[in-house]
Order: C-alpha cells, then structure tokens, then sequence
C-alpha cells in the first residue's frame, strides 16, 4: 500500500512538472479573420516585391539586349520598351492587389516604361492601357472601348519582323488614342524571374532564368547586369548546343512546372526544378564560364554598364564563399581569382579598343568567328564607356520579355538621352512629312475610327484629304522654347496648351481650309530628325482628330 502511495505521488509531481513548463503569459487571442486578413497583406506584399523585381529586370535587360542585337544573329526580335501586365493572366486571388497597386483592369495595363526607348519616345506611361495592337502604321486595331486584350495576345502581335512599325491603341485617362510605334532590334533571348529563395541563374538556351532568391544577395543592379550578360552569352556562344548530354532544357521544364505551380498557389519550393538545376550547372565546362565572362565584359561596355562591377562581384563572392577560391578542377567554374583576373585584363582590353577606335568585338580564336549581324552592327553609334561624356542620341537603349507581362532599376538606367538643344525661332525643314489624321472624337466616331491623310511639303504649304473634301493651307514650325504666333489667328485649338511629346524638338501650327468653307487646325511636336512625331487637330464640324507623323 505504501509502495502504492508512493507510485501516485511521485506520477502527481511528474506531471506537477511537466504543467510548470508552460507558457507563463497570455497573449491576445486572434481570430481567423485577422489570419486572413494577414496572409493577404503578406501575399500583395510578395507579389509587389516579385512585380518591382522583374520590372528591375527588365530595365537592365533591355540595353544589354538592344545593344547587342547584331551579335545575336537572325534570333532577334522587336524591341518597345513596355512592360505590361493583364489581369486575365493573373491568379483570382492577386487580381485585387494588381488593380490596387498598379490599377490593372481591362486590358494590358503598361506598369512601367523603359527609358529611352519607343514606348517613352511615344510618351506612354504606367497606368496607361493598351488596348489594341496591330502591325503597320495604317492599320487600325479594334478595342476602342472595354478591352479583353492579353499579354499573350500582345506578344503574338509583336512576334514577327523587327523592322515594321506597330499601331497601339492606347488609353490615357479617358480617351483612346492611336500611336504607331517603330520598334527596335533586340535579342530573342527572353528574361524571366522566377519565384524561389536560392541564389541562381541559368540559361537554357532559348532564354535567361532569374530566380528571385538572387536579388536577396545581389542588391546592386551593376552587379545583376554582370550575371545577366553572363547568362546572355552563354546564349549566344551557343553552349548548351556545344555540351552533350547537357540537363539545362531538362532544368527548364521542371521550372515550368513549378512556376504553374506558384501562380495556383501551391510552393513546392522548386523540388521539381532543382534536381534539374543541379545537372544543368554541370553543363558548361572551366572554359565555357571563361568565354562567357569574356563576352559578357564586352556586351557590358557596349550596352553602356559600369563593367568594373564584374570583377567586383567576383570578388565579393569569393570573400563569401572562401572555398571558390581554390582552384578545382573538378568545379564547374573556374576559381574567383581566376576569374576576377581575367575580368580585369578584358576591362584593359576594351578601354584599348575604345582609345583605337576599334570595333568593340572580342577576340576569335584561330579558324573560330563569333557571327556578327552587319546589317544591325552598321546602323550602331559608337560605343562610349561608362563614365565618359555621352553622345546626343545614344543606341543603348531598350525593351523586353517580362514574367509577369511583356517587353518583358536602387535603380541603374540605360544613359538618358541629353536635352534638345534650342533651335531658332523659325525652322525650316527639308522634309516632305505625311501624317495620318485619326477622327476621335465627334458628332460620328466609329470603332475603329476613320483615318484620313494628309501632307505637309517644305515649301510650308500644306493638304488634308477629309473624305471628298481637299483642305489647304499653311504652317510653321518652331523650336520648343519659343511661342507659336499663327500667321492665321487660332479659333478651333489653343496652342499654348498643347503639351508637347517626349523627345521632341520642334512644335508646330497648320491652318487649312476649302472652299466650302470647312476649316481645320493643328498643332503638333515632331523629331526632325526621324520625321516622326503627333498631335491634335480640330474642325469647325465639332470634330477631333489625333494627327500621328510617320
């Protein structure tokens, strides 16, 4: 019985114990509501820093992909500089965030533009939508009203040749408006940023993969344009071909599948991909990461970067992880100070080039030549390095392919474009300009609208074909700073309120009329140097049209 009692009461001082391990506080309660509400500032929260991340992206990307288009060979493609998002493409449950954050509603809603390239040229802007695209410049897309246009649907407009100028429907505020948008060459290497929280880039071949971990790491865009155009010449050097047995594609299509993944919710945490990754990173040898650093110098100098941030980046990861230090032959990679080292002659090498004025194209190995494009080559202006005085009109500039929209930064931008340097009073242009005179805005507007011609001559007369009717008459143009004082005093439009296009560095009046006394007046921004350039214009009929110089 004692033995019993003494069971008992040790079993009641175990558990006294046990209960004396617990918390000591009482903190709030919380209820499933305040939970949700939580998980969903936490999800607009990722999906805000995902979208800024892959907008970065892009802007890095974009010169480095203009720039080096003629090294890309016939795998180029048009270049706009817009980044868009649709809310179609977007899970149910960020649709509310994306409408929140970037006001993204119907159609392709533009959340950022790329500097110095046709998107800003043309004065588009974030929280503009596009919602209409067709090719060629007479070419009147649909979506005048409620829009149902997708990034998918904009890419396929976009998919064809380089060369021919695009027409965008684009809505600003509330009005609709055409623009016709000449795009650039760029490489057909896609970039996209992936979710995950390792710190990796790879190449595949056919485009550029960014996980997302990566920028946790690599804070400075300097250095994240180093790992870009390293990734990019592993493209173009075509090494993913040259390996046999290479896992890299296998890598991306496990990517694929945990990027569905992701956009239903579910993380898998990449478990599909990395396997994948982990082969793929054994697909280039010591001397393909070589040639890719190599070319990846010259691709920086060219796109305008601060290439001394490629040795620097090198170094920083060798100071993070000690062990790359040591020479390996077993490694993928040749060792940091290798690689640092080589860096730093190829930086020697360029500036070399550039006080010859030579071609900034790497050396070729004896009976090799890296295939250089010369019909885009030729069109380049010369390539001034970072930190030197930048030309007037720079060609480093650009567009691209974005995971979250379409193209697809503390922010690194291409060099900006200098400020027009004021012209005279009167100008005088050489040139025989057309226009195309869109009516939008009216007694009568039809979807898409009526399009009419007109052409100004450098005798300063000009004519508008209205239907049957034929309008004559005169303009002017001066230089931005100065006022317009119209031969023929204004009474349909107000040229002191006309806000002129980006870029521009000319404005001007027309004043036209017939003998049925139907009249018609514009004013207008134009780049003499490209011709191209737009406006308003107003009849006495009640009637608008959006005037576009092509």
């Amino acid at each position: 019985m004692l033995r019993r009692s003494s069971r008992i009461i040790i079993l009641f001082g175990f558990l006294a114990v046990l209960f004396a391990c617990g918390p000591t506080l009482q903190p709030p309660s919380i209820s499933r509501q305040q939970l949700e509400q939580e998980a969903d500032l936490q999800r607009e929260l990722l999906f805000k820093t995902f979208t800024d991340r892959s907008v970065r992206l892009q802007r890095i990307y974009a010169p480095l992909k203009i720039a080096n288009a003629d090294l890309c060979g016939s795998n180029i493609s048009p270049a706009t500089g817009i980044i868009g998002i649709d809310q179609q493409s977007l899970p149910a449950n960020l649709r509310q965030s994306a409408q929140r954050l970037y006001g993204v509603n119907d159609g392709v809603t533009i959340i950022d533009v790329v500097p110095n390239t046709p998107a800003s040229e043309a004065g588009l802007q974030p929280r503009d939508v596009i919602t209409g695209a067709a090719r060629g410049a007479g070419t009147m897309p649909s979506g005048w009203t409620w829009s149902s246009l997708t990034v998918a649907d904009l890419v396929k407009v976009l998919d064809g040749p380089a060369d021919t100028p695009i027409t965008f429907l684009i809505r600003h505020g509330g009005s609709v408006s055409p623009v016709v948008m000449h795009p650039r060459v760029g490489c057909n290497y896609p970039i996209q940023l992936i979710p995950g929280d390792d710190f990796n880039a790879f190449s595949d071949g056919k485009r550029i993969v960014m996980v997302n971990g990566l920028f946790n790491h690599v804070p400075d865009d300097r250095e994240i344009a180093v790992i870009v155009s390293h990734e990019l010449a592993h493209n173009i050097l075509r090494h993913v071909e040259k390996r046999e047995g290479n896992a890299a594609a296998a890598g991306a299509g496990g990517l694929v599948f945990d990027i569905g993944l992701a956009v239903l919710g579910i993380n898998t945490g990449g478990a599909f991909s990395k396997a994948a990754m982990d082969a793929g990173a054994r697909a280039y040898s010591q001397d393909f990461e070589y040639e890719a650093d190599y070319l990846a110098m010259y691709m920086l100098a060219r796109a305008g970067f601060d290439f001394a941030a490629g040795p620097d980046l090198i170094r920083r990861m060798g100071a993070q992880h000690p062990s790359s230090q040591v020479k390996n032959y077993f490694s993928t990679h040749p060792s940091t100070p290798e690689r640092a080292v080589a860096m730093t002659e190829t930086i020697r090498e360029i500036q070399a080039k550039v006080s010859r004025e030579e071609a900034l194209l790497p050396k070729n190995l004896e009976g090799q030549a890296l295939p250089v494009n010369t019909a885009i080559a030729q069109s380049k202006s010369p390539v001034v390095l970072a930190g030197q005085t930048q030309p007037a009109m720079p060609t480093t500039t650009a567009a691209p392919q974005s995971a979250l929209g379409f193209a697809p930064v503390t922010q690194t931008t291409p060099p900006s474009m200098n400020s027009p340097a004021p012209v005279p009073a009167t100008v005088v242009t050489t040139q025989r300009l057309f226009a195309q005179l869109y009516l939008i805005k009216g007694p009568v507007v039809s979807d898409p609208p009526q399009v009419f011609k007109g052409e100004f001559l450098p005798s300063g007369k000009v004519q508008v074909v209205l239907g049957r009717r034929l309008l004559t008459g005169d303009f002017e143009l001066v230089g931005l700073t100065d006022p317009i004082t119209p031969k023929h005093g204004p009474s349909l439009i107000k040229p002191e309120t006309f806000k002129v296009s980006p870029n521009s560095d000319a404005k001007g009046f027309a004043a036209l009329s017939d003998d049925t006394g139907m009249q018609l007046e514009c004013v207008y921004s134009l780049t003499r140097s490209n011709g191209r350039g737009d406006g308003t214009c107003a009849d006495n009929q009640r009637n608008t049209y959006r005037i576009i110089f092509d």
